[in-house]
């Protein structure tokens, strides 16, 4: 977060030269964020070198995390505090609660067309059909590979819109390989940089829009052709050691020290997010990213754009032209450029049209990906957390039972997922 911090900083001292200053009449807009000096060595500073009539009052979040910070608590902040800029609201309900400016008015032809189209694709769908919110930085999800292990083999490198049946077939074929050449220390052929294998279980089903849950959320579905057919490559390649996840690394490789396995250049694959680059800068093997894998027929991912600093206008703020204006500079091609400028990944522009590379790899793979909606059901934490660990258990103990018929797998665990999903 530090490292966040001077980069900011820097970004606002880079800006102060672009801008000319401009004073009207102040105004202090009311912004619910994590902290004071987050917002404004991220955002403020760098604002009001063009606006500095603009002073910014921020409600901090930072104070509630540590005791949690309900959905509850959350709406008696904006009931009692009154922001005009909101950060950290549940999108989806406040949008059809009614408690959002709609944006669509003030967004114009041109800042529509600058703006990632999948991006505000995703803030559609969240708004149910309208556009109530915008972020201007978003956590790209991509295929990454080592070209040098792919070379080594002289086995074809991945390609965009790859099917997951593909990936899996690449990473077989790469571990076939190695096997040929009796390598002692093998490389993970695909790792996966989610916790477990039912975390890519969960992935895979939501890009071919397949639930454990039916509609009203009383059902478990698990039990069908389409859950056996996520299954079965995954036992296999577990078995064979072609796909990997954080469960398989040593106890002596920490999988967030370094980036993980593939910045170690243990790993011929991985899907993980943008972070990611930060730790690849200075790697002595070659590398490139495709773009996620995707169903052949839905082409779209849950998981591959997830906007990460969404903001939108208070329905009872009395300075929505104030609070627009923030929110349109934001989103400028200035303050991307600058972005870029701070040599920082953490984050992408969700501004199209600047150069996207990054050590001469091209980064179109984390903006080429339609979103998907993924369907949320009213289940408790507890709840939730008790059917996945239960369906994650049972994978991975069908990975050392060879016996094991899928099916019967699948129909026993529908079974227990439905005894607690009943549990009161």
């Amino acid at each position: 977060m530090k490292k966040m911090l001077i980069v900011f900083v820097l970004l606002t001292i880079i800006l102060s030269g672009c801008f000319s200053n401009t004073r009207t009449e102040p105004v202090t807009l009311k912004v619910v964020y994590d902290s004071q000096e987050e917002f404004m060595n991220k955002y403020g500073d760098m604002y009001r070198v063009k606006h500095p009539n603009i002073e910014f009052e921020v409600i901090p979040l930072s104070q509630y995390y540590k005791e949690g910070l309900s959905g509850e608590i959350y709406n008696t902040i904006v009931e009692t505090q009154k922001p005009d800029l909101l950060y950290g609201f549940d999108l989806e309900s406040y949008s059809t609660e009614g408690k959002l400016i709609d944006l669509e008015p003030f967004v114009t032809k041109e800042f529509s067309k600058s703006i990632n189209q999948y991006i505000l694709e995703y803030l559609r769908v969240k708004g149910s059909g309208r556009l109530y919110a915008l972020s201007p930085t978003f956590a790209g999800k991509a295929l990454f590979f080592n070209k040098t292990i792919f070379d080594q083999y002289a086995i074809p490198y991945p390609t965009d819109k790859m099917s997951w049946s593909e990936l899996f077939a690449l990473a077989k074929r790469l571990r076939a390989a190695e096997d040929i050449q009796q390598h002692t220390t093998k490389s993970f052929s695909f790792y996966y940089a989610g916790t477990d294998l039912f975390s890519l279980a969960m992935e895979i089903a939501s890009s071919q829009n397949v639930r454990y849950l039916n509609s009203d959320g009383t059902k478990i579905t698990i039990n069908t052709d389409n859950w056996k057919d996520i299954f079965d490559p995954l036992i296999n390649g577990s078995r064979k050691g072609y796909i990997s996840t954080q469960d398989d690394i040593s106890d002596l490789e920490n999988p967030y020290d370094g980036g993980g396995p593939f910045a170690k250049g243990h790993a011929a694959m991985t899907v993980d997010y943008s972070y990611l680059l930060n730790d690849l800068r200075h790697v002595n093997f070659k590398w490139d990213i495709v773009t996620i894998p995707v169903d052949p027929v839905q082409q779209g991912s849950v998981s591959a754009i997830q906007p990460n600093t969404v903001f939108a206008i208070s329905a009872n703020s009395n300075k929505v032209e104030e609070s627009w204006k923030f929110i349109e500079f934001i989103h400028s091609e200035q303050y991307a450029r600058t972005l870029q400028k701070s040599g920082s990944y953490f984050v992408l522009p969700a501004r199209e049209g600047l150069t996207t590379k990054f050590n001469d790899i091209n980064l179109k793979a984390f903006y080429s990906v339609p979103p998907m909606d993924e369907p949320r059901f009213r289940l408790s934490f507890k709840k939730s957390n008790a059917l996945y660990s239960l369906a994650n258990d049972e994978l991975k103990g069908a990975i050392t039972n060879a016996d094991l018929d899928t099916k019967i797998l699948l129909t026993e665990l529908e079974t227990k997922m439905q005894l607690i999903l009943k549990q009161k």
